[in-house]
């Protein structure tokens, strides 16, 4: 009875010792982890997705391996040819279009990868589905899929290759908590300002409608908070903010329309000063220059040749289009995309007319990254 008990507790030890796969590969596989995000990692984030037009800078000028701002969507991105970013990681699927897409960091999808030709990806693919490559693309990382992976002519993988592995899968990400209030409690303060060359001093407080009908106007701005319904800003306006006061924040209950080669200024402050809220679009055309933390809670639109410094979230979409430069600078997060903070709630002019809803912006999702 006693050699019975000590060769089975011998049998149980040598399997803890050497457990048993089922792996048709043949070597051991190993485990997939989750690559966990907040969102101030983001310097371009659509919850639902995000397309990004031709030769479209996101890296901020600076160019690594192993970190910098994320581009990502808990759906699918879309890259097309010329863009530049570090890492980019999504819920769905990605797209890189053809020629000379550079990704500088990591890749984490839970759906298909598909990468069109002559397109360079520095770090890791990871893919819940399946893997297809054109011809002439680098890969200076390995590749696991948890499907097939197909590699196009003269494309070259500095890693290993492993199709039905165990990928890295990415977790969705929370966006910010979304500011509450309602329209109709707003004063009736209209300021719709008609003519050539206007221009408006606005202090910090309660609005309606702020709009401009001609080209060439001025919106003037100072630290504070305002609330608006609706702002629109015409062709070759200028927008000042002088932050000498402290932080900046704008919330708007329907949307923020900027026709073309719109411009904005920041004095005594730079971007992550800035912090916008739009309850529904945010739209702006082409050649426009903004800085600041900008969510949107449906469609953010960037126009072509436009330079943002700041971080761009939107609970639905974002289109950013060619030969735009945008650079990270997160709201009250010190210049970088990285790291936590705290945000302290927005105080409200009115409490008996407005309720506001969510005790933290943007830094109030602390949780740590492990990849990328």
């Amino acid at each position: 009875m006693m050699r019975k008990f000590i060769v089975i507790l011998y049998m149980v030890s040598f399997m803890l010792a050497f457990p048993i796969y089922a792996n048709a590969g043949g070597g051991l596989p190993s485990p997939s982890s989750t690559t966990d995000f907040t969102i101030s990692d983001f310097v371009v984030f659509g919850k639902n997705s995000v397309v990004i037009d031709q030769n479209v800078d996101v890296t901020g000028g600076t160019v690594s391996t192993t970190s910098g701002p994320l581009v990502g969507s808990n759906g699918d991105v879309t890259l097309w040819q010329g863009v530049q970013s570090h890492g980019v990681v999504g819920g769905d699927d990605l797209v890189i279009g053809s020629d000379d897409v550079d990704v500088y960091g990591d890749v984490v999808f839970n759906g298909d990868v598909q990468v069109y030709q002559d397109s360079q990806i520095h770090g890791d693919v990871d893919a819940g589905g399946n893997v297809n490559t054109g011809s002439n693309d680098y890969f200076g990382g390995d590749i696991t899929a948890d499907g097939t992976i197909t590699l196009g002519t003269l494309t070259s993988v500095v890693g290993a290759v492993t199709p039905n592995g165990n990928p890295d899968t990415y977790s969705p990400v929370a966006l910010l908590p979304e500011t509450s209030f309602s329209a109709g409690t707003l004063s009736s303060q209209d300021r719709n300002i008609t003519g050539f060359n206007a221009s408006l001093n606005l202090a910090p407080g309660t609005y309606r409608d702020v709009s401009f009908n001609r080209p060439n106007a001025t919106l003037n701005l100072t630290s504070g908070t305002y609330y608006l319904r609706n702002l629109t800003m015409p062709v070759d306006s200028i927008i000042n903010i002088n932050l000498s006061g402290g932080d900046f924040k704008l919330y708007v209950l329907q949307d923020i329309s900027l026709n073309h080669d719109v411009n904005m200024f920041l004095v005594n402050g730079t971007a992550d000063d800035v912090y916008i809220e739009v309850a529904h679009n945010w739209f702006s055309g082409e050649r426009d220059t903004f800085y600041g933390t900008v969510f949107a809670h449906n469609d953010i639109t960037v126009n072509a040749s436009s330079h943002v410094t700041g971080a761009l979230y939107s609970e639905h979409n974002i289109f950013i289009g060619r030969d735009s430069v945008i650079n990270c600078d997160v709201y009250n997060n010190d210049d970088d995309c990285n790291g936590p903070d705290v945000v302290t709630p927005s105080e409200v002019p009115e409490p008996a007319t407005m309720v506001l809803l969510g005790s933290g912006l943007l830094g109030a999702l602390g949780f740590r990254r492990k990849k990328v």
